[in-house]
């Protein structure tokens, strides 16, 4: 190839201003799709989701009172009761300790009506479920559940629970 052509300098002339051309068109259609305001390139708060927590007991098995209280928790509570008390903490109470590792989410107490239902609003993520059922054998549960979407249905069953202990 005859690099002393002067066909040849403008092709290469032309080619360099095509690449500076691509790059460019390239950054300009990046920087389009930009979010105009700071406010807008913030990623939006957790939604809320409507949770709704039933409670199915076993065929066969006598109908407990049914209003029975449970606890939302979006830590599991055992867990971090057992690493408070593994090690020492001088000067820090548990109360401290399980708000330091909740965070900004608090734990929702609620209430299963005569029908064993219930209904509330939390933020999507996950969450651990406390509900105990008295009666002659006491079911537990301690379940975990990743909370999201518009709605969700958590069924409490004799076979997700935690324990069964009987009472004398």
């Amino acid at each position: 190839m005859n690099t002393h052509n002067p066909i040849f300098h403008v092709l290469a002339a032309l080619l360099r201003v095509a690449l500076v051309v691509g790059l460019f068109a390239g950054v300009w259609s990046v920087y389009r799709q930009l979010p105009e305001t700071p406010e807008a390139a913030r990623p939006e708060a957790p939604q809320e989701t409507s949770l709704s927590i039933v409670l199915r007991e076993a065929a066969g098995e006598p109908r407990a009172s049914l209003s029975i209280p449970f606890e939302l928790y979006p830590i599991d509570i055992a867990a971090a009761q057992n690493e408070f008390f593994s090690e020492p903490r001088p000067g820090k109470r548990l109360d401290d300790f399980l708000a330091e590792r909740m965070g900004e989410r608090a734990p929702v107490e609620g209430r299963l009506d005569e029908n064993g239902q219930a209904t509330m609003k939390v933020k999507s993520g996950p969450w651990w479920i406390h509900a105990t059922l008295p009666g002659e054998l006491n079911i537990e549960w301690r379940l975990r559940v990743n909370v999201s979407g518009q709605r969700q249905t958590v069924e409490l069953t004799p076979d997700n629970a935690y324990t069964r202990s009987k009472s004398f």
